[in-house]
């Protein structure tokens, strides 16, 4: 064997140790960067879960707030209604009917006592005032001193109190009867409009609430046949009756 050829074994010797070092190295790049991917990929699935406890955790408040505001809201209902029904239903206990009683007094009513104007509606017009046991004074002492009169449409659940705030006209339209709020409110009138109703317009303003209380059963009247045989509605005052 010559020097030359010796020569030459060693360079394919050398470029082989090369050649397997670079591919070392290549394996241990392509170790590396898979470590590396599969570390990002790790991470990243780590984020997202992260993200998602978070936006389940915030829905998860959102909804448990929103439901206590509606829960809330429910049990005011519940108590609005509650306290406009005990009301009703002390109005509507039995009452003895007066007896007639021949009067000698003039044709106005201003000048008849509250008994006597139920018979004056019904000699005078017709009408059959229907009577309720209302109690203006302990209403106004034990329930709410804005109270000052009463509504009744027959045939409908409309039997409530109706209020007046003197400084606020908008008041009810938003608190109920113990103050709180903001639905179903109460029937109220404008602060402008005297107590006894003697103003030429009166507006007695009311929710049309979606559960069929306050105002809703008025859209009875859109059908003629109701309209015609329930024509009168009735307003009670301490010491009066309008129809």
């Amino acid at each position: 064997m010559t020097s030359l050829e010796l020569e030459d074994l060693n360079n394919t010797d050398n470029n082989s140790d090369n050649n397997n070092s670079q591919k070392e190295q290549s394996n241990k790049k392509q170790k590396s960067k898979s470590i590396n991917d599969s570390t990002k990929r790790t991470k990243n699935k780590t984020n997202k879960k992260k993200i998602t406890l978070v936006i389940v955790a915030i829905c998860l408040i959102a909804a448990a707030v929103i439901g206590g505001i509606y829960v809330a809201e429910f049990l005011i209902k519940k108590s609005s209604v509650d306290a406009m029904k005990e009301l009703s239903d002390k109005a509507n206990k039995t009452t003895s009917k007066a007896t007639k009683k021949e009067t000698s007094k003039s044709d106005d009513p201003k000048e008849y006592t509250l008994d006597e104007k139920y018979q004056y509606f019904k000699d005078k017009y017709g009408i059959d005032v229907p009577r309720k046991n209302l109690n203006f004074s302990d209403m106004q002492a034990n329930t709410n001193s804005d109270i000052f009169a009463w509504l009744y449409v027959p045939n409908t659940n409309i039997d409530y109190p109706v209020l007046q705030c003197a400084s606020d006209s908008d008041y009810y339209l938003h608190h109920n009867l113990d103050g709180s709020g903001p639905y179903p409110g109460c029937l109220y009138t404008d602060n402008v409009i005297n107590k006894d109703l003697s103003d030429r317009l009166i507006a007695i303003y009311g929710h049309n609430n979606p559960n069929g209380i306050m105002f809703a059963q008025l859209h009875k009247y859109e059908k003629q046949d109701f309209m015609d045989k329930n024509r009168y509605f009735f307003v009670y005052l301490p010491d009066d009756i309008k129809v």
